[in-house]
């Protein structure tokens, strides 16, 4: 993924080559790291890492439970890389 203010900010997809699947993890691992950081703005401590994936893991059980309930099985194939991040570790 390219460092891109354009990506981060707006989610302007003209600078990922070849828009897939990864974008979705991208853009909701984004959010989600957008949305502990205002949770916490005013604590002391600053989010790690644990929280995120935690949250991350949460989404992503909810998007296979979706997928499974709608029959779509392109939920799957879009959440297999963050799995196998998750799993990596």
């Amino acid at each position: 993924m390219p460092p891109e203010p354009w990506l981060c900010l707006l989610g302007d997809r003209t600078v990922v080559p070849n828009v897939t699947t990864t974008f979705t993890v991208v853009k909701v691992g984004t959010i989600t790291g957008a949305r502990i950081l205002l949770r916490n703005w005013k604590l002391p401590r600053t989010p790690d890492l644990k929280e995120w994936n935690e949250e991350m893991m949460k989404i992503t059980s909810f998007e296979y439970m979706l997928g499974r309930v709608s029959g779509e099985g392109k939920m799957k194939e879009t959440w297999d890389s963050y799995w196998a991040y998750v799993n990596y570790k």
